[in-house]
């Protein structure tokens, strides 16, 4: 039976003389749970107000049936930011956190699932799930590794900029890679091309990189995978001042944000183009995309937004 004034008053009154909620809900013919929200939504036992309960009842059922219809103008921002490659869920973070009325998550994906163009802008295909599971590694070990258990804990806590995490992309054809690298605070990234996988001159394009990075945002430590292409990790440290630590081999989720990173560069970059011959043009374009591209842990300010953001803070609390 529904609630209506005269028995809101009733509640009051029977609440007033000391009778339990069970007591009341069985003299009011009211199921308990419903008079238990009653209730504890309206001021609880001792302030509960009859008159304020009633006025916010009516007020939420004139309100709780009717759907905003978004019309074509609305439409046309969510849509051109699909086409940006955003997620719906970015977008519908990205343009509430910005003030605009936008449409929930779950419609933008209803409404991108009806218009092929817009869905091939989604990251994820019909890919199936790989279950991850303990493999044996087959790789020969690199000399002077530092396991990843060894590492501070503050870099688990992602509190702070300048952990690094990096990883090598593969071509099609195994004829060119592309180095990337992610700060795990702020998933602020750098990309550079690299023709082949050896391990002398990756150590001399991730330095020179990171050398240029150092003079903007603070080094502490850097994570990769058991790769020999890392073998010159001793150098690596040297050469930046920083401590360099590995993952277990085939736990790629302990870089879980430099593998969500390499699969957002699969969207510009599909595992069956060849990256051979890619401009530094190209290659900057898509690191700018993803550093411009706003995010939920980051309460969808962008990557490049929220390093500037803590180095500025650091900056004035020095």
């Amino acid at each position: 039976m529904r609630l209506d004034r005269d028995k809101r008053y009733q509640i009051k009154a029977l609440l007033s003389a000391g009778l339990m909620q069970k007591e009341i809900a069985k003299l009011l013919d009211v199921k308990e749970p419903t008079l238990s929200r009653e209730i504890s939504r309206n001021g609880g036992r001792i302030h509960y107000d009859p008159e304020k309960a009633h006025n916010r009842a009516t007020r939420l059922a004139a309100t709780s049936h009717v759907h905003y219809v978004y019309d074509a103008e609305d439409w046309k921002i969510v849509d051109a930011q699909i086409k940006d490659d955003l997620s719906p869920e970015q977008v519908n973070g990205r343009l509430s956190s910005d003030g605009v009325g936008v449409p929930c998550v779950s419609t933008i994906y209803r409404h991108v699932k009806c218009d092929k163009e817009l869905r091939s802008h989604l990251r994820h295909g019909k890919k199936p799930y790989r279950k991850r599971g303990e493999k044996k590694d087959r790789r020969g070990q690199i000399v002077g590794r530092v396991s990843i258990d060894d590492r501070p804990a503050i870099v688990d806590e992602k509190s702070r900029i300048g952990d690094l995490e990096i990883d090598l992309i593969n071509s099609a054809d195994h004829d060119a890679n592309l180095l990337t690298v992610n700060d795990r605070m702020s998933n602020y990234c750098l990309i550079r091309y690299l023709p082949t996988k050896n391990a002398d001159d990756l150590k001399k394009t991730l330095v020179r990189a990171l050398r240029d990075y150092r003079k903007t945002f603070p080094l502490y430590t850097i994570t990769s995978d058991n790769g020999k292409e890392f073998a010159c990790h001793l150098d690596i440290a040297k050469a930046l001042g920083v401590e360099y630590y590995f993952a277990h081999p085939y736990h790629s989720w302990e870089r879980g944000a430099n593998e969500n990173m390499n699969g957002l560069i699969r969207q510009y970059l599909p595992k069956k183009e060849s990256f051979k011959g890619i401009s530094p043009q190209k290659v900057r374009w898509i690191q700018d995309k993803l550093n411009n591209r706003p995010r939920k842990r980051l309460a969808f300010m962008t990557p490049l937004e929220y390093i500037c953001m803590q180095v500025k803070q650091a900056d004035r609390l020095r």
